[in-house]
């Protein structure tokens, strides 16, 4: 598996068709957030138009049996006008104090991300009632997230998933304009949420951590596919089983990674390179594929 994170590759060894997959036994616990609706449209924040379905189409595949089945009561959907910083905030650390050792954590964002325009090593997650002028009172910092799985997650499996990105409202590669998670900030040229999480976040075992582009890119959507953020939509045709590599109708965090990578790099001419980061257990199970979706394949 080729990982790339603060511009340097890193080799780590692949996931086969033999490995197998961590099978699951006990409570399933998750957090989805899709913000396409801004109250404060200022400053270079634009609405989207795709990041709430995202949110919902995952809250849905994670209510059947294929994704896990996940009880109502043990998910938290939070989408547009919903997903505010203090709702956020209250669901993961309620989350997190109700997993236990042997359960298992599924978040999900889809979204903006930006770092504060007057402190640019502070880097957010951009929820509804953000101000992009107020970032450091409005926003979710990326380091408060880690503290929390850090410090309060007990859970041995964490899942995270996100289609988000920091980059430029002009693809710095192509200097043309896209359609993108993006903050329209002049001169900034690299999507340093990935670059931040690559070096500071999640690398202990047990987590899987995939997120929707690499540095310097835009993490696109379009009507194209199929009204979504193109990695989303990568990642929901890999989980209804088409990343089932070697057929043993479960879908672990490597297969699914290399799914969506090299899915995105062909719906997008490798203009979006999703990351996996450093340490991801690829052997997590994410889906179980029913037989149906398997005699599709």
């Amino acid at each position: 598996m080729l990982i790339l994170g603060d511009k340097k590759a890193v080799i780590e060894k692949p996931a086969t068709v033999n490995d197998k997959a961590q099978k699951f036994y006990g409570r399933k616990f998750a957090v989805i957030v899709g913000v396409s609706d801004y109250q404060y449209t200022d400053a270079g924040l634009r609405n989207l138009n795709f990041a709430d379905d995202d949110a919902l189409a995952i809250a849905e595949f994670l209510k059947t049996p294929a994704g896990g089945s996940f009880a109502s009561g043990d998910m938290k959907l939070l989408v547009n006008r919903d997903a505010t910083l203090l709702s956020v905030r209250a669901a993961l650390l309620d989350m997190a104090q109700r997993a236990r050792s042997e359960d298992l954590v599924f978040i999900f964002i889809a979204g903006h991300g930006a770092p504060d325009p007057l402190a640019p090593q502070n880097l957010y997650f951009l929820f509804n009632d953000t101000k992009v002028v107020d970032m450091a009172k409005t926003a979710f910092p990326m380091g408060e997230l880690k503290q929390i799985l850090d410090t309060q997650v007990v859970a041995k499996r964490v899942i995270m998933l996100l289609d988000t990105c920091h980059s430029a409202g002009i693809n710095q590669k192509s200097k043309s304009l896209v359609t993108g998670r993006d903050l329209v900030q002049k001169d900034d040229e690299n999507n340093i949420s990935n670059f931040y999480l690559t070096n500071q976040l999640f690398r202990q075992t047990g987590r899987a951590i995939i997120t929707s582009a690499d540095v310097n890119e835009v993490s696109q959507e379009s009507a194209k596919w199929g009204n979504h953020g193109v990695f989303t939509w990568a990642l929901l045709d890999g989980l209804k089983g088409k990343a089932d590599v070697n057929g043993d109708n479960l879908i672990t965090a490597g297969e699914l990674f290399v799914f969506a990578r090299t899915g995105v790099q062909k719906a997008t001419n490798f203009q979006q390179n999703p990351l996996a980061l450093p340490g991801s257990n690829s052997n997590l199970t994410l889906a179980f594929v029913e037989k149906k979706a398997q005699a599709e394949k």
